[in-house]
């Protein structure tokens, strides 16, 4: 910060979750991310520079009492804080900035300290900021791309194999035959139509792309078939949408595509494809 920090409070309090302590860093950043998503009803916004090891998540339109923010993360952020360096900032209400940290001490305890430029107690911070400093940029790089990808009220979310990595190492990733993506558990036991829904606009322009232009069809059209056809439920516009945007870009104006099928794409999909090709080459 651009001025020193005093304390405004401290005290202790004991761990009461042993379990945590055999968690690795990556894991735990995830859990206490999705606790904040769940307290708020709302996924951060995110800004990381390339190269460093530093991650802030803005929850911009947030309020919350410290004694229910302690409540809710100190034992993850005291957990996480042994492997990586965590905070969380807001507003304080006399406007100056608050920080709130708790670290592990001998015993299991957890040492509870507030800090401000002017050393005044507070007891309320809003416009929260979680401060992360992983322990290598590459770190810090994976975890932005996989907490990019989470909503607040998904039960998984869909993650760019090259995070598959981190996320092993840190024992965190499900995987699935033949799909483009790899899928992350956050809640109960999710479902293929989870999956799909986990997708994000990007990344079902994506897997258009790849089965329009490569020919490829991994396990989502398998999925996307599967549900296109029990129809109940299931809606299709997003799939509708970004397959004309890669229609276009790929300039795809008559013909049909060509695909390597191996069954997992049938007519319901391929006569959408047909569909839009005709829209684009201005048929009725």
């Amino acid at each position: 910060m651009l001025y020193p920090y005093q304390t405004a409070e401290e005290h202790r309090a004991p761990l009461r979750e042993r379990a945590l302590l055999r968690q690795p860093a990556g894991l735990l950043a995830l859990e206490l991310v999705c606790t904040i998503n769940d307290l708020f009803t709302a996924a951060p916004s995110l800004l990381y520079q390339e190269g460093t090891k530093g991650l802030l998540l803005l929850y911009r339109d947030s309020a919350c009492d410290t004694s229910y923010l302690e409540e809710e993360c100190r034992e993850l952020m005291a957990c996480l804080s042994s492997h990586w360096e965590t905070a969380l900032y807001g507003t304080a209400p006399g406007g100056e900035t608050g920080e709130l940290t708790f670290h592990l001490e001998e015993g299991n305890r957890i040492l509870c300290r507030t800090r401000c430029v002017s050393g005044k107690p507070f007891d309320q911070l809003s416009g929260l900021c979680v401060k992360l400093e992983a322990d290598s940029s590459e770190h810090a790089a994976r975890l932005r791309d996989v907490l990019g990808q989470i909503r607040y009220n998904a039960r998984c979310c869909a993650v760019d194999r090259r995070a598959g990595a981190f996320l092993d190492e840190n024992e965190i990733l499900e995987d699935q035959d033949g799909s483009l993506y790899r899928y992350l558990t956050l809640e109960g036991d999710p479902s293929p139509i989870d999956y799909l829904q986990a997708l994000s606009l990007e990344q079902k322009q994506h897997l258009w792309r790849i089965f329009l232009r490569d020919g490829e069809q991994p396990m989502e059209f398998a999925w996307l078939h599967e549900f296109a056809q029990e129809g109940a439920g299931f809606c299709m516009m997003e799939w509708e949408l970004t397959l004309q945007q890669v229609l276009d870009e790929l300039d795809v104006k008559s013909g049909k595509i060509s695909v390597n099928d191996k069954g997992a794409v049938d007519c319901v999909i391929q006569a959408r494809v047909e569909t839009a090709i005709k829209r684009a080459g201005g048929e009725n």
